[in-house]
């Protein structure tokens, strides 16, 4: 899934409402009531950057925070991709429990859209 897909699922998944699409650069401009930062039309400026940003990944995460399943799903996501070398075998060796807490912003949103079955394999 490219990143700027991966952004926009989890924007949607998080509740924000897409709005219309940026006259100045073609990339959609979504509105949420947590924000603050508006153009003059109200819309929003900015759409986290969840890929390189582990506090905003931290947010995304709060969202499942309340369902037990959701949490073991995201957990057992998260877990495999960190467990795969590149060429998509198993690694077996790892301390996947420490690993899991140093995931990267990029790891957790994709296990993240993968729990909610928005992973899209391109």
């Amino acid at each position: 899934m490219k990143p700027e897909a991966q952004r926009i699922a989890i924007v949607k998944a998080c509740g924000w409402t897409l709005v219309g699409i940026n006259a100045t650069a073609p990339v959609p401009v979504f509105s949420s009531s947590q924000l603050t930062g508006r153009t003059p039309e109200g819309y929003v400026q900015l759409v986290p950057y969840y890929l390189d940003n582990l506090n905003e990944m931290h947010a995304v995460e709060e969202t499942i925070a309340n369902d037990p399943l959701k949490v073991l799903e995201y957990y057992r996501n998260l877990v495999d991709l960190i467990d795969r070398a590149p060429d998509g075998s198993r690694v077996f060796g790892k301390c996947v429990y420490w690993e899991t807490l140093h995931a990267s912003a990029a790891q957790r949103a994709e296990a993240f859209l993968r729990t909610l079955n928005l992973w899209t394999d391109e």
